[in-house]
């Protein structure tokens, strides 16, 4: 009788300490619920307050990298119909000067200033072109920097900023997919938790 009464009590005993055991894994794996949850929502609320902050400036120079395809396209299309027209500029403003007023008439040309003057649009136009090159060369290093500076956060998971045809997407919809990723982190976070049997 003694030893099933003992019997009877070692079963409630650890009857007992199996549930104490479950209680103490549900409050742990609680408690890492609420601080990974707790971590995740501040660091969302950090990414989208420092996004906001910058997201003029990341404007400024997407509407640069617009302006800069036109530019580039404009330089190309000027550049195609300038072709060798400078260098033959050049020949003509040198042939127009070595000659004298007398041969110009000969020539049928009265008035050499003004075609010097005519003739100098042609070069004046590739300096123009020759400078946008260039500037185009300088605003496309900078955009090109900061798109390079993205890249880790892009491949560290940060959502992309750019929707269809390279466009910047609104700061709004990109605060919903802050959102969403925050989401999604705390989906994989439980689906780790369930592969690792915490859940």
């Amino acid at each position: 009788m003694k030893s099933v009464v003992n019997t009877s009590h070692a079963a409630e005993l650890q009857r007992e300490k199996g549930q104490i055991g479950a209680l103490q894994k549900e409050i742990k794996e609680s408690y890492l619920r609420n601080k990974i949850g707790l971590t995740k929502e501040i660091l969302r609320e950090e990414i989208t307050k420092v996004v906001k902050d910058i997201w003029p400036y990341i404007k400024i120079v997407f509407d640069k990298k617009d302006l800069l395809e036109k530019a580039q396209q404009a330089v190309e299309t000027i550049s195609k119909e300038l072709e060798d027209m400078p260098e033959i500029a050049s020949n003509i403003i040198k042939f127009l000067n070595s000659k004298d007023i007398y041969e110009l008439e000969e020539l049928g040309i009265n008035d050499r200033t003004t075609n010097i003057l005519e003739v100098k649009k042609i070069i004046t136009k590739k300096n123009l072109i020759i400078q946008l090159e260039e500037k185009c060369s300088t605003v496309n290093t900078i955009v090109q920097r900061l798109f390079s500076r993205l890249e880790p956060l892009n491949n560290k998971g940060l959502p992309s900023m750019i929707v269809i045809n390279e466009k910047l997407m609104p700061i709004e919809d990109y605060v919903v997919k802050l959102t969403e990723m925050g989401m999604l982190l705390q989906f994989q976070i439980e689906e780790v938790k369930q592969h690792q049997g915490l859940c």
